[in-house]
């Protein structure tokens, strides 16, 4: 595989011909973690409020098959994202690495949980949703969304003209887009929306993942709404669920639900926090990943439900 840097990204060529491209954070010589970004979404997401969370930790954060400047995978699984992962990890020379996945990212997280065990030496998912045919899984969910994820699985083409707005309103009307987005979130999530930090953040994101439009946001759109390609409960390892209990975008039954359907699951819930919750808290998720990080949340505003402990492997 060759690798080339541009534009701020290193892009590798994988046996398929298809670039992937990541970046870096943190020290070179901590402990490897990759970072999935949500949906849609880019290497660029970094939802870190303090900086010295990833003083002993290299984080990777990789643009999906048409995010960013990564090659689209036209028609790809949710199973084929493990195999692109093994590739960069193995021109990156890591046997072993943790990954945690955030909103979008969670499903690829647990694919990756799926496929290859033998490989992580941790999980998590942050604000994922569960497999929409779960029952009832789409219960709680925020006006107009459940309608979307019913296109996005049966006919995703008719969702063209709505993603197709949000791509023009993050390119040109970017407080717009974050506006109406802001309405379908908890009252705890606009107010991040309106730190200055989170916003420089999302917008560089967000506008990063649809340089090329919005076809990979319309394509994944499909791939999660769908029935997933492999089965939760036969996840060989454990997996830490993080979520806010006011999550309107991922209701927390999905979070739930997942829990109950993972052998070995442990499910925090942040009880006065909504989708966006990682951010205050992203020093905690990456902490239970690596080296001697805590491996309990302070009691105070958090719920922990456990299906068997979780030793780190």
């Amino acid at each position: 595989m060759r690798t080339e840097v541009l534009a701020g990204a290193t892009c590798v060529r994988l046996p398929d011909g298809r670039d992937l491209c990541y970046a870096e954070h943190g020290s070179p010589d901590g402990e490897p973690v990759f970072l999935f970004h949500g949906e849609p979404g880019s290497r660029l997401f970094l939802p870190v409020a303090d900086p010295s969370a990833l003083r002993d930790v290299r984080l990777i954060t990789v643009d999906r098959p048409g995010y960013g400047r990564s090659d689209a995978k036209p028609g790809r699984s949710l199973l084929d994202w493990p195999e692109d992962v093994a590739h960069l990890a193995d021109r990156l020379g890591l046997d072993r690495f943790a990954i945690v996945g955030v909103s979008g990212g969670g499903p690829h997280a647990l694919a990756c949980a799926y496929s290859m065990p033998q490989r992580l030496r941790a999980v998590a998912v942050a604000s994922s949703p569960c497999p929409f045919d779960f029952r009832r899984a789409t219960d709680n969910l925020a006006p107009g969304l459940l309608e979307e994820f019913a296109l996005a699985r049966e006919a995703p083409l008719m969702l063209r003209p709505t993603v197709d707005r949000a791509v023009r309103r993050i390119r040109e009307q970017t407080a717009n887009y974050f506006a109406e987005l802001g309405s379908r979130l908890d009252a705890s999530d606009a107010e991040l929306l309106a730190l200055p930090q989170v916003r420089e953040m999302y917008t560089a994101d967000l506008r990063e993942a649809v340089r090329d439009g919005g076809g990979a946001w319309l394509e994944e759109a499909h791939l999660l709404a769908s029935p997933w390609p492999f089965a939760v409960h036969r996840i060989d390892m454990p997996v830490r669920i993080w979520h806010g209990e006011r999550d309107r975008l991922a209701p927390p039954r999905m979070a739930r639900l997942l829990w109950r359907a993972l052998p070995q699951g442990e499910l925090r819930l942040a009880v006065r926090e909504g989708h966006l919750f990682f951010y205050r808290h992203f020093s905690e998720i990456i902490g239970s990943l690596v080296g001697d990080g805590p491996s309990e949340p302070p009691l105070d505003g958090w719920r922990v439900m456990r299906q068997a402990a979780l030793p780190r492997n």
